[in-house]
């Protein structure tokens, strides 16, 4: 069977809707509102009720399929008119959300929608993609609840001083971590923000700590990519309860990390010289210890950090 487009981009009445079939398949299980929608007639969306929850060989119902060509006046249309198949979901687990541009999320969402089910899977993506602006103005209408913050820092859209005024609109959340358990000063790390790091570290989220998986750690990772001011100010914040003995999943401890960077700057021998002597035998998973690290550099050169322990 050959499908005359033509015939359908040229309805215009009630008498003309008529010569088709509403509620059968025209094509490849696409119904007439199928293509009402590709071909923009939001008008003739109007005149009659379609079965807008049917799906084609696609999975596309009427609102995916409106928000696959994002379609905003046609999607409207439907949230209002056919409310009752708004939070239907696809073979794939998706929702209409799924298909629009994020920036078209926003031209929708002072709707009085729950929007934890049509959002809840997009959150990141939204705290990434979005301009400050448009975080703004979802905000005002939905704020995640219990999510942790880290693709805000990432946001490249975002001055340093847009995500501050961000998160504090979220600061109980502040201390949430993502699914890899890292902090929200991980993020503000990588991305060498110095400000960032600073406001973290006065609202007191997690520095203190390795991580369960792959047992990172903020003052190492801060030393590892020469982010010498964050590593000091961490370093400044956590030494009065730090634990010396605490290891990755390699069993190295700070001194064994310190010691295979090969650089013994400022901060390295002060966190070394405060280590106690416990640390210096703590084996690593290739029964290596600190001291043995230590006597490959210049002995006489570095013996002061081991003297009297």
């Amino acid at each position: 069977m050959k499908l005359d487009f033509k015939k359908i981009i040229e309805i215009k009445t009630n008498t003309d809707l008529k010569k088709f079939k509403i509620d059968e398949p025209l094509f490849y299980n696409n119904y007439l509102f199928h293509y009402l929608i590709i071909f923009n007639k939001l008008d003739i969306l109007k005149l009659t009720t379609f079965p807008i929850y049917k799906e084609n060989d696609d999975g596309l119902n009427g609102f995916f399929l409106a928000a696959k060509y994002n379609n905003i006046p046609i999607l409207k249309y439907l949230l209002k008119n056919y409310r009752q198949y708004i939070y239907n979901r696809n073979s794939e687990d998706e929702v209409f959300t799924d298909y629009l541009e994020y920036s078209n999320i926003i031209k929708l969402i002072d709707n009085d929608l729950n929007w934890d089910l049509l959002l809840n899977d997009k959150i990141d993506e939204l705290f990434y993609n979005l301009n400050y602006d448009e975080l703004l103005i979802l905000f005002k209408n939905y704020k995640p609840n219990n999510h942790y913050l880290h693709y805000l820092i990432m946001n490249q859209n975002l001055t340093t001083k847009q995500i501050i005024s961000i998160l504090k609109m979220f600061e109980k959340f502040l201390n949430l971590r993502d699914t890899q358990d890292e902090s929200l000063i991980f993020p503000a790390i990588h991305k060498r923000d110095i400000e960032l790091v600073k406001y973290l570290l006065i609202n007191d989220v997690d520095i203190n700590y390795y991580t369960i998986m792959y047992t990172y750690n903020p003052l190492k990772t801060a030393i590892n990519i020469n982010f010498l001011d964050a590593a000091n100010l961490i370093w400044n914040k956590i030494k009065n309860n730090f634990n010396y003995e605490l290891t990755n999943r390699n069993l190295e401890n700070i001194a064994h990390f310190l010691l295979k960077k090969n650089n013994i700057d400022k901060l390295a021998i002060e966190i070394l010289l405060n280590c106690p002597s416990s640390v210096w035998s703590q084996n690593d998973i290739h029964k290596i210890t600190p001291l043995e690290l230590l006597i490959e550099y210049d002995f006489n050169k570095y013996y002061f950090l081991i003297k009297n322990k």
